[in-house]
């Protein structure tokens, strides 16, 4: 085994910017990870509740993980905050504490520690910081020539690091497995991407299983699932295929006259109980009008979707933005109140049935 030990990181003050939470429409794709026809569900709300940041602005906090006993760890570029089950706002991190000025991702172990993907940019250095339930720091290490886009958690002492390495106009993506030591227990899927396709933080592509990994790949020929075993080796690969979404009647008719540009962004993979799958994503359309005006539309649905593509199933409507999945299969989605007295953020809690 090899391992990425390093010296421990010291507390400083970093001045950092702010990334703003964007907003998108999401449309959800649930299939079967085993296959066969699905039968009708329904998604149900079983909650929601008002979060209160206090001196944060809520529309920062884009990020959420969950976990085992309920509590929501929020993350923005330069803080952690962690809420109760009910709401109530017991812990705060500031990254800058700790020598980084920025966070790539977080992940927290079924007991509750929380382990966090920092960076610093001037100096191109990223580490991992690990913090007990009460918010002591427990380790430390720095991960040498990699930049962290997703962390998920295998178990209490298995972390899985989604990383770029850069490599002249290219950049080679990969998943580490590693211990809570750092000790590096091995990596897979591999993939080179020149550098002017784009890399975005916290790139939504690993889910685990039972029994192994799946990588969710954006390629110009769609999406494709490809499932690898607990040892790393790739068991097979199949294509996702999208239902088509209507455009609105205006946008239609202004594509016969104007060019339209899509973004479309998968910002969400994740397992439901090793059984399903969930995708999130949306669609935004800029175009003109007839009068010249610059124009936005967005489009959103819900689907439920076998993993052989026969059986396709819309949701009437999703609460909010689709941000975490719990460990007993809750799904957590967020939307922004905006108020006279200010904006808020909301937590809505649903399950599919």
């Amino acid at each position: 085994m090899v391992s990425l030990h390093v010296r421990s990181l010291l507390p400083t003050e970093v001045k950092i910017g702010i990334r703003r939470f964007m907003k998108l429409s999401v449309f959800l794709l649930l299939f079967s990870a085993i296959g066969g026809a699905a039968a009708q569900k329904a998604l149900v709300e079983v909650g929601r509740m008002r979060l209160d940041f206090g001196r944060h602005n809520p529309r920062e906090f884009g990020w959420l993980r969950v976990d085992e006993a309920g509590n929501l760890y929020f993350s923005s570029d330069s803080h952690v905050l962690k809420f109760r089950p009910g709401g109530q706002l017991v812990r705060e991190w500031d990254i800058r504490t700790y020598g980084f000025d920025g966070i790539g991702d977080l992940g927290v172990t079924p007991n509750g520690k929380l382990i966090v993907a920092a960076t610093q940019r001037k100096f191109m250095k990223t580490g991992v910081l690990i913090f007990d339930d009460q918010g002591t720091l427990l380790n430390s290490f720095e991960l040498p020539n990699l930049s962290v886009e997703k962390i998920e958690v295998g178990g209490e002492d298995e972390i899985l690091l989604a990383a770029y390495i850069p490599s002249g106009p290219t950049v080679r993506t990969r998943v580490h497995r590693l211990r809570l030591d750092g000790t590096l227990v091995g990596s897979f899927g591999e993939k080179e991407q020149a550098l002017s396709q784009g890399l975005r933080a916290r790139n939504p592509r690993l889910a685990i299983l039972r029994d192994g990994y799946l990588l969710l790949e954006e390629t110009g020929e769609g999406l494709f699932i490809k499932r690898f075993a607990r040892d790393g080796h790739e068991i097979q690969s199949h294509k996702v295929v999208v239902p088509s979404l209507s455009l609105p009647g205006e946008v239609n008719e202004a594509m016969r006259e104007y060019a339209v540009e899509a973004l479309s962004l998968v910002d969400f993979f994740s397992a439901l109980h090793s059984e399903w799958l969930i995708i999130a994503g949306g669609s935004v359309y800029h175009w003109k009008s007839r009068e010249g005006g610059r124009r936005q539309s967005s489009l959103y649905a819900v689907h439920l979707v076998s993993a052989n593509g026969h059986h396709v199933q819309t949701f009437p409507s999703v609460p909010g933005i689709l941000r975490a999945i719990g460990r007993d299969g809750t799904l957590y989605f967020v939307r922004n109140v905006i108020e006279p007295e200010g904006v808020s953020l909301e937590v809505i809690k649903a399950v599919v049935r």
